[in-house]
Parts: structure tokens; C-alpha cells; sequence
């Protein structure tokens, strides 16, 4: 862009210009962007299984198991945008990788004539972040032939991916309002201006798993043969949540003194008593600092069928209604209440329905897949399909092939403001339409 200024062919002060020269300075400045993201992943793992140990109500059944994985990771810019010289574009390439291994553990004992108990637990040990241990406890009672009633807690961990491990730093210019310095220098907050300022994201390696512990409490129904109808009240409470902190949330942080590990920001001079300095820049990786809250109910029923042909038919709906939904992403924001309030980005209600036929060595399976409408209705609720047809080969191997959204369905956009990644890119399918074919082979 300097250069064809300099030149005298791009317009400075008329960037909408229609003069030829300044068309064709505008076809020299551009650049062709790109992101390729690229993620090798190796695993292997045994288990075994058995009874053991008889007692008066039947034997102890017990599992054991290990596996092993690795991962290499590449996020690739263009080189443009790695040299800073795009503007209103940022990125740097980056690259990682991590090994782990895990071993776990069950055993199934049967405490009374219909009164199971089952205990599990799992280590993880990964090279890069440390380890952790998850333990289950579960119960089931059969209270009568066709009702059940069943209990379960655990705890569990989220290791931090490799992007929010190792992403390079990141150059962008945001509005940031300093609410902090105009409150210091007598600024209302209503009057207290926004300013672009220079940040920074990247990834961070000190970064600890996200840690859960939940809750399950159910009944299962069985009113007839082939017929399965459940309902399960589950909870969920997730601390050390990853994410990168808002400006607003950061500048009340730091007026606290409560800045997490990491996040720095710098300031320039004093121009009064009290005054801390305007903004110059904030770094900003990515951090452990959210709490999540979940609960809601599972509600499914499943239905088997087998004919005198030989065939089968299976169908099954899981439907999951959220009743909470709520996240204080820092000790300095207030809870967010997601499905209680309609944010964005958060639906009460999904669904998952599953109809299978299968005979001799043919499968094939329709899924559908909703997702209920959310913020007071912006977003519109979506329905999609999956198609499969599977073929079990003589030789011990089988071959899949379908269409993932069949119908090419596009993600749902906000009506009122428009397209939103952060709501978009975990709520729907952007690939659309989506043919496969796949071979699975078991020795």
C-alpha cells in the first residue's frame, strides 16, 4: 500500500475510487490468505475382561486395559500474514506435539439379588501438561422386571488441546473501553471512550486440565418386549475452564489486582495523581479461569424388531433438554446464564434419532440430528440427516459408505446481526454436503 502511494496510483484519500489506476494499485496490493491446520494422531491400546471371585450373588466382573497415543500438530499461515503485512489480518504459524499413555480399571459387583455396584478408574499421564486420575461410581437396582433405577457420579478432565497449548502469538488492534483509567481520572463510565488498542493472543504452555465432576440419577422402563424407554436428571460442574478473557473482564481483573499468570498489560505514563497510564498493549494467551455449570435431563427410547426374513430393524431418539446452563468465565464477571436468559449459542433442547435395518451382511442407518432454535429465536432450529450403508466382507473387514447432511443443510445464521463464528463453528456443520467412504478391518 505505501509503495503505490508512493507511486501515486492508489487514492488515499478516495479508496472507492473508479479510476483504472487505482483499480489496478488495488489488484497489486492483494494477497491470496490461507490456514491449513493439521493434526497426525497414532493410538494404540488392549483390554481385557472376565469374572472372578464368586459371591453369594453371582462372581465380580472385572476389566483392565491400557493404550497409548501420540499427536503432531501444524497450524500454517500464509506468509503474509505471518510478516504483519496484512491489514486487519492476523496469525503465525505454529507447531506441537504430545505423547500420553493411560491404563484403567472396572470391576461389577453384585451387592444383592438385584443390586449391582460398579467402581472404575483411569489414569492419564501426558508429557506435556502432567496427569490425572478419574474415578466412577455406579449402582443399579432392578426394582421389578421391567423397571430400573440407576445412579452414578465421576470425575473427569479435559487435557488442553494443542492450539490453546502452542498457538504462535497474534497481532490484532480491538476498541477497548478503559473503564479502570477513566474511572482514576473522574471519567464517568457512560463518557469513558473506546480506543483501538494492540493485543496479542497466543497459546499458553502452563495451562492445567479442565476438571469435572457430575452426577446421573435415572429410571428405565421396559413396558414391553423390544420397547426401552429411559429418563436420566444428570449434572455437571467443570472448574479451570479454558478460554481467552475479554478486554472488559481483564481491565476489571487488573483493577483488582487479580490478573491471572500470563496476561500482561502495558500502560504509558501519568499525566495526573492516580492516573495509571492509557493503554499501549495487552497480551492476552489463553488461560484456566472458567467455572460451567450443566444440568438438565436425558430423555430416550429405543425399539428392536427382528422379522421371520431374517432382517432387523432398530430405532432409537435421545432427546436432551437443558434446565441450567450457566459459566462465570472469571473471578471478576458475574455468571453467565445461557439457556435461562436465551443467549446466543446455547439451545435447551437437541436431539439425536438413529433407525438402523440390517440383514445378513447389509446395514444401514439414517441419523438425525436437531438442534433446537436459541436467542429468543434469532436462530432458527436446524434439522439434518446422515446416511450409511455398511457391507461386512467375507474376509473379516467392512465397507462404509455414505453421505454425511444429506440434504446440504447450511449453518443457521443469527436473522438480526448476522454470522457469528464462535456460535456457528460448535453448533453446526459448515461442510455441507459430505460423501464418504471408508474400510475397517479386525484382526
Amino acid at each position: 500500500m505505501e509503495l503505490e502511494v508512493e507511486r501515486g496510483d492508489y487514492n488515499l484519500t478516495n479508496p472507492l475510487s473508479q479510476d483504472p489506476a487505482h483499480l489496478a494499485a488495488l489488484g497489486r496490493m492483494a494477497a491470496t490468505l490461507y490456514r491449513d491446520i493439521i493434526t497426525d494422531y497414532t493410538a494404540a491400546g488392549f483390554s481385557l475382561d472376565g469374572s472372578a471371585w464368586d459371591l453369594p450373588n453371582g462372581p465380580i466382573g472385572w476389566a483392565v486395559g491400557a493404550e497409548t497415543a501420540s499427536e503432531d500438530y501444524l497450524d500454517d499461515y500464509d506468509s503474509f500474514r505471518e510478516a504483519g503485512n496484512i491489514l486487519g489480518s492476523a496469525g503465525n504459524s505454529s507447531t506441537g506435539d504430545r505423547s500420553r499413555w493411560a491404563v484403567f480399571g472396572e470391576l461389577s459387583i453384585p451387592v444383592a439379588e438385584a443390586v449391582d455396584l460398579n467402581v472404575a478408574g483411569r489414569h492419564d499421564d501426558y508429557d506435556d501438561f502432567g496427569n490425572a486420575f478419574s474415578p466412577q461410581i455406579s449402582a443399579r437396582w432392578q426394582v421389578s422386571d421391567p423397571v430400573v433405577l440407576r445412579a452414578s457420579w465421576g470425575e473427569g478432565f479435559k487435557a488442553p488441546n494443542l492450539t490453546e497449548l502452542y498457538q504462535s502469538r497474534s497481532q490484532s488492534f480491538n476498541d477497548v473501553q478503559d473503564v479502570y483509567r477513566c474511572e482514576a481520572i473522574g471519567i464517568a463510565e457512560d463518557d469513558c471512550p473506546e480506543n483501538q488498542v494492540e493485543n496479542f493472543t497466543s497459546g499458553n504452555a502452563g495451562l492445567k486440565a479442565e476438571e469435572a465432576e457430575s452426577f446421573n440419577l435415572g429410571i428405565v422402563i421396559e413396558p414391553t418386549d423390544g420397547l426401552q424407554i429411559s429418563l436420566d436428571r444428570f449434572s455437571i460442574e467443570m472448574e479451570d475452564g479454558v478460554d481467552v478473557l475479554g478486554f472488559e473482564t481483564i481491565i476489571e481483573l487488573e483493577n483488582r489486582g487479580q490478573l491471572p499468570d500470563g496476561i500482561e498489560i502495558e500502560r504509558g505514563a501519568s499525566t495526573q495523581p492516580g492516573d495509571p497510564g492509557a493503554l499501549v498493549s495487552i497480551t492476552r494467551p489463553f488461560t484456566n479461569q472458567a467455572l460451567l455449570t450443566v444440568e438438565g435431563y436425558d430423555l430416550r427410547a429405543n425399539y428392536v424388531r427382528s422379522f421371520s426374513d431374517g432382517s432387523s430393524l432398530f430405532a432409537d431418539v435421545e432427546l436432551t433438554y437443558l434446565t441450567k446452563f450457566e459459566e462465570i468465565p472469571s473471578a471478576a464477571d458475574d455468571p453467565i446464564r445461557y439457556v435461562q436468559d436465551e443467549a446466543t449459542g446455547a439451545p435447551a433442547e437437541r436431539a439425536v434419532g438413529t433407525l438402523r435395518w440390517s440383514r445378513d451382511v447389509w446395514t444401514a442407518n439414517l441419523i438425525w440430528r436437531y438442534i433446537g432454535d436459541h436467542d429468543e429465536g434469532d436462530y432458527e432450529a436446524q434439522s439434518t440427516f446422515d446416511l450409511t450403508v455398511v457391507w461386512d466382507a467375507p474376509w473379516g473387514g467392512d465397507i462404509s459408505a455414505g453421505v454425511r447432511n444429506l440434504t446440504d443443510e447450511d449453518p443457521v445464521i443469527d436473522r438480526v446481526s448476522g454470522y457469528n463464528d464462535s456460535v456457528v463453528l460448535p453448533l453446526y456443520d459448515v461442510a455441507g454436503r459430505t460423501p464418504f467412504l471408508t474400510y475397517r478391518h479386525e484382526f
